[in-house]
């Protein structure tokens, strides 16, 4: 929150967007659904207004990964539809950035696909996520798509399959110290 207000001072657009997308997600980790939705949709509004659509330091674009935690929110609190657009938004809008992003998008759509019962689309959305970090060696978020895939596999009615997936992945992210993604 200090953040987003020495961002509000600077009084550069692009600064507040990505300050306020970064408060989202925090917000959406941490449980406060109410202040996640209206951080993550006052970013996406001020993006669209101010045009900075793609934010990206670190590595990747903090747009997309706000969307994906505004989905996620948005299941959580009651609005599975919306859920599912915005994630779709995330997927469509990443594949004009670099790999990460693209990863970071399937793989966690994937799971509001998951959650709202898509249980199909979550199996093509998985296969692509798995498909798309191996490709490029982003092994943390294969992992983590197999992760998901263990979880389709208990869904479906395949449990033992399903954590033995889920097991490995949890040994990978451990192996790899990924502790917050893990938890």
């Amino acid at each position: 929150e200090r953040c987003a207000a020495i961002a509000d001072e600077f009084g550069d657009p692009t600064t507040a967007v990505m300050a306020t997308w970064l408060l989202g997600s925090p917000h959406f980790l941490a449980g406060d659904q109410a202040a996640a939705q209206h951080h993550c949709e006052r970013a996406l509004a001020l993006s669209t207004v101010s045009g900075h659509a793609e934010l990206k330091f670190f590595g990747y674009d903090h747009r997309t990964r706000g969307l994906i935690s505004l989905a996620l929110t948005l299941w959580l609190r009651g609005q599975p539809l919306r859920a599912i657009a915005t994630a779709r938004q995330a997927v469509d809008e990443a594949t004009s950035h670099g790999p990460v992003d693209v990863s970071i998008a399937l793989t966690f759509s994937t799971l509001v696909l998951l959650l709202a019962g898509e249980i199909e689309a979550a199996e093509e959305r998985i296969e692509k996520a798995i498909a798309h970090a191996t490709k490029y060696s982003l092994r943390h978020f294969e992992a983590v798509s197999r992760g998901i895939k263990g979880a389709l596999l208990i869904v479906k009615g395949n449990p033992m399959a399903g954590v033995e997936l889920l097991r490995a992945a949890l040994a990978t992210l451990q192996a790899d110290r990924h502790n917050i993604t893990v938890t």
